[in-house]
């Protein structure tokens, strides 16, 4: 069979999706001759591209440790540094066919069951899949002397030195193989999928084609509403129980590339496989119609894997004989707080014979953290398996947040979710839970987020967390914008809305509002009213500011953003003529109504955007409003708030890179906390409770961060989660 690879022709697709026949079948059990152990070096040979970047990442699992024993020692505890790759791990392949050392292997991702099928016969192991997937996987190899990777029959799963020390290493396995098959086995192509997928397959190969875009992708209406039958079998992809399994989202992070297998509802000897840039492609025609929620964040983690964008980016290097540009590190541009989130959404089944499977499961989240973010740290899993209360789901995952403090990442500080009750009844811990607004606006593809220093911390060292000592800048005083620039937003808003203009809808694949429109919510005074409000303050800070605000903390894509600097600077260059906007000269021309229809578009994004933090940082959102802030540090600066907030930016977060990260703490002057005896020898001024976060929305320039950090007009803070009864209140 000829197999598609850009690297051949990046124009040719035949083989990137395919139908296959095997007339003759495999038993349900295997051999155990057929496995072989390899040591040092093949070890060496199979993982020679993922040793270097495993040297940074024990490196800088050192580095992380030493910060984590400082700031909170129990934590530090149950974790240590990965063993090195090659000297810690058993490796077996399945390579029964010859005896010389494999050049490549491929790895097999698939859902254990609940209840995994038991050995039966000395010698033999039950298949982890249907006869008919694993024989495709044999049959497919690239040589004769290819290995096969899968779990279940290369690791001895009675021993459990070995287990534990092959789970450490599944990093490297994944993503040191040449590719990775994935088996859907709990959906099959139906009949009328097959028929139109045959149809579909021979229209996609056909080279009348141009290379780039793909078929279909720009037509409207959009090709998948035009044919449901297609809608459908994407919408039976993303409910496969594999892509709600923690282990398989884990493997799929790493591959290099991958294959799935589908069984086929018609012959039981038929099977459909299609490669990873197929999978982006049925990603990217599902990107112009709406799905269901479930099916929709399966839509939002595939396409952070099979970015089409990405695929593109590779044929366009191709085609042009450059060289493929490897990330730095490879793989890791997920936050630490993402990557917690989504995984402990998902499910794990646990080790069936430990004493308590659930808790088990968590371990394995917190494992497959570790490993994702090459942290170069090991879970010590019998250490954190002792205490009942370390494995429970919200202590593993307070447990990382910590842990991610002390690697740097910024996000660890910028969880707007609920607060982990970690602490007494009495009152929550300053940890929150991850929310889909910690990475800030318009993060469709993520980019790794510059590191944070964290040896400023101060943590509560006890269980429950229940403080962090910080070093902030606060604003001494919050303004209200003018009342006449007020009133003039109410009137561009009223003669927009007399010209026709508003309505807009969310980019589908967008993480955070991607807004092409704007809209009064009739039944939402409170929105109307800081609509406006925001409106007000852009007038009184100005175009420049508005526009460079709006391309630092996410609005939209740079092609929408490009767009609106042009039409905003063609009437607007020197600013804001408040005269010229009263006497309502710009409602007579099409270009001018553009390009106030433009301000009032990067308004409504920006409190559509803050509206989804607000209802996790106060009982009362009516409370909210638009304000102007750090006014008196020299710069200008909005953020909305509740009333009566202490605002502050944590010094860690002051910096360039977090411009679209919730990074300011709204700190309760009112609150009631409970007072620590130690504060005042760490040199805290004040102990105050936290009530939420907030974007900071400016547009700060390196000179700006720079000023405000020399003047040195830092405030130390301890900083406590709230009382229990402000979040019954929630």
């Amino acid at each position: 069979m000829e197999k598609w690879s850009p690297a051949i022709d990046p124009t040719y697709r035949k083989g990137q999706c395919e139908f296959f026949t095997w007339n003759w079948s495999l038993g349900t059990e295997f051999s155990e001759d057929l496995l072989s152990e390899h040591g040092n070096e093949a070890k060496e040979h199979l993982f020679r591209e993922f040793l270097p970047a495993h040297q940074k990442e024990l490196e800088r699992g050192h580095r992380t440790l030493q910060r984590l024993r400082e700031i909170h020692p129990i934590v530090a505890s149950l974790v240590g540094t990965k063993p090195y790759l090659v000297d810690g791990m058993t490796l077996r392949l399945i390579n029964g066919e010859t005896s010389a050392m494999p050049k490549t292997y491929t790895a097999l991702s698939y859902c254990w069951p609940m209840e995994p099928r038991r050995q039966t016969s000395t010698g033999r192991r039950p298949l982890p899949i249907s006869p008919l997937l694993f024989q495709h996987l044999v049959l497919q190899r690239e040589t004769a002397d290819e290995g096969i990777w899968c779990d279940q029959i290369c690791i001895d799963q009675v021993n459990k030195d070995e287990k534990s020390r092959t789970i450490t290493a599944m990093d490297a396995i994944y993503r040191s193989a040449r590719v990775v098959v994935v088996a859907l086995e709990d959906i099959q192509v139906s009949t009328e999928e097959e028929i139109f997928l045959r149809a579909f397959i021979e229209d996609y190969e056909d080279r009348k084609w141009q290379p780039l875009p793909p078929p279909h992708i720009h037509e409207r209406p959009p090709f998948m509403e035009r044919n449901p039958v297609l809608m459908g079998f994407f919408l039976k992809i993303c409910r496969s129980r594999w892509f709600q399994r923690a282990w398989c989202a884990h493997e799929m992070r790493l591959a290099k590339r991958h294959r799935f297998l589908i069984r086929c509802e018609s012959d039981s000897h038929t099977l459909l496989s299609f490669s990873d840039f197929f999978m982006a492609y049925l990603v990217l025609l599902s990107a112009s119609v709406s799905l269901p929620d479930e099916e929709k964040q399966v839509r939002h983690i595939l396409n952070q894997v099979f970015n089409f964008s990405g695929y593109m980016d590779e044929l366009r290097r191709v085609l042009v004989g450059s060289s493929n540009k490897e990330k730095e590190d490879g793989h890791y541009t997920l936050a630490w707080t993402t990557l917690i989130s989504e995984t402990f959404k998902l499910g794990a089944g646990g080790d069936p014979d430990a004493p308590d499977r659930e808790k088990d499961a968590n371990l394995d989240k917190m494992t497959i953290v570790l490993n994702s973010m090459g942290s170069g740290l090991a879970l010590k899993r019998y250490a954190a398996a002792q205490s009942s209360r370390t494995a429970s789901e919200e202590l593993c995952q307070a447990v990382l947040f910590t842990l991610s403090l002390a690697a740097g990442d910024p996000t660890s500080l910028t969880t707007n979710g609920d607060p982990f009750k970690l602490a007494t009844k009495e009152c929550a811990s300053w940890l929150r839970r991850p929310h889909h607004t910690d990475i800030g606006s318009g993060a469709m593809r993520q980019e790794k987020l510059p590191e944070m220093d964290p040896f400023f911390v101060k943590l509560d060292t006890s269980p429950y967390m229940k403080w962090i000592d910080l070093d902030f800048f606060v604003s001494s005083s919050l303004q209200e914008p003018p009342a006449e620039l007020r009133s003039l937003a109410g009137l561009l808003v009223s003669e927009c809305r007399k010209a026709g203009l508003g309505g807009g809808f969310l980019g589908q694949l967008a993480q955070g509002p991607l807004y092409l429109g704007w809209r009064m919510e009739a039944d939402f005074e409170f929105w109307n009213i800081n609509f406006t409000g925001i409106i007000a303050i852009f007038l009184l800070f100005g175009p420049k500011w508005m526009l460079g605000m709006a391309e630092k903390c996410g609005f939209a894509s740079p092609h929408v953003l490009d767009e609106i600097k042009s039409a905003v600077r063609t009437h607007f260059s020197d600013g804001f003529d408040q005269n010229w906007l009263r006497d309502q000269e710009w409602t007579k021309s099409e270009s001018s109504l553009h390009a106030v229809d433009c301000l009032l578009r990067i308004a409504y994004w920006l409190v559509g955007w803050s509206m989804s933090i607000m209802p996790q940082t106060h009982p009362d959102r009516w409370t909210w409003k638009p304000y102007i802030c750090f006014s008196d540090q020299g710069f200008k600066a909005m953020i909305l708030s509740p009333e009566n907030m202490t605002v502050a930016v944590p010094l860690a977060l002051w910096r360039m890179g977090y411009d679209r990260l919730p990074r300011v703490w709204l700190l309760d002057p009112n609150s009631e906390v409970e007072m620590t005896s130690n504060a005042s020898d760490s040199g805290v001024g004040d102990e105050i409770a936290m009530r939420g976060k907030s974007v900071l929305f400016a547009n700060l320039s390196n000179d700006d961060y720079s000023n405000l950090r020399r003047q040195g007009l830092c405030t130390r803070m301890r900083v406590h989660g709230p009382k229990q009864n402000s979040l019954e209140e929630n």
